[in-house]
């Protein structure tokens, strides 16, 4: 099933906030996959703060944030920050529900709030595909497995988490929403795909995948976000200005996975919002009996 049919736009620069405003970003999990990409990619262009749920090499700040510990610290390095980039979550799709509620649910409560406090004026929330796909897996048992063919779908479609996971990214995107409505704050969600830490084998998706069952595969080819498209969709994330309008919350949310022809997700909004074509393609990784 082929939906890269069109040519791809070029890139365009980031008409957002002012130039001389450098961000200063606190991520949580600092320590994970995705902030290790954008702290050996782009760890110069903003001042970012690592929060960690314990002491490691990269750690700025620790917190345990499902209590949350360490407030005082958190509390002081808040009320100095612009962006609250929301990482840090159980991501295994077969974690028990003591894990997710703590991790997942109480966590985010936990720092979305403080960051209200703390007057924090962005709240960008890494939400996840597995918010969606309940619907389109092959085997119920199997939340990384994926109907072949699937249409494409929206940011406006009805929920459907696979996992007890993916039913916290959408209470995560709900709470995004009411903090936007209530206290102003301005939320963005990023439905991510399925992004890897490490060199060229980590970017690969097939070499990723490659020993693994048929229905990874094909979870894969349509999840894939390469470490580029992943670091582009930040910055612009974290510059994005949201439009002028009276009334109503200052909220997005965005799927997010790269260009690929097996994609599931629509990535038009995405588009237009961040003016960004995600530029890379899963299936140029894969044989064609793939």
């Amino acid at each position: 099933l082929k939906h890269n049919t069109r040519s791809l736009k070029p890139i365009q620069p980031i008409h957002t906030m002012p130039d001389s405003k450098r961000l200063r970003i606190l991520v949580t999990g600092g320590s994970g996959q995705i902030a290790s990409i954008l702290r050996r990619k782009i760890g110069s262009e903003f001042d970012f703060v690592w929060l960690t749920h314990k002491e490691k090499e990269c750690s700025d700040i620790v917190s345990d944030l499902a209590v949350p510990t360490n407030t005082e610290q958190l509390m002081t390095e808040l009320k100095r920050t612009d962006i609250v980039l929301h990482l840090a979550a159980d991501a295994d799709p077969d974690a028990e529900w003591s894990d997710v509620r703590k991790n997942n649910f109480d966590a985010h409560y936990n720092i979305i709030e403080l960051s209200r406090k703390a007057n924090v004026k962005r709240f960008i929330y890494a939400s996840s595909n597995h918010a969606m796909t309940g619907k389109f897996m092959s085997d119920k048992e199997k939340p990384e497995s994926l109907v072949k063919p699937h249409r494409l779908i929206s940011e406006s479609e009805p929920f459907a988490p696979d996992s007890l996971y993916g039913l916290s990214k959408v209470f995560g995107e709900n709470l995004c929403w009411l903090y936007s409505n209530r206290h102003g704050m301005e939320c963005i969600s990023l439905r991510i795909g399925w992004v890897r830490e490490g060199g060229e084998e980590a970017d690969n998706p097939y070499l990723y995948v490659k020993d693994k069952p048929e229905y990874v595969h094909t979870y894969m080819k349509a999840m894939h976000l390469s470490q580029k498209d992943m670091v582009e969709i930040m910055k612009r994330t974290f510059k994005y200005k949201f439009p002028d309008k009276s009334g109503g919350p200052k909220v997005e949310v965005l799927n997010v996975c790269s260009n690929n022809d097996d994609r599931l997700f629509d990535l038009s909004h995405l588009e237009k919002t961040l003016e960004y074509t995600p530029q890379d393609n899963s299936a140029q990784y894969f044989p064609e009996k793939h």
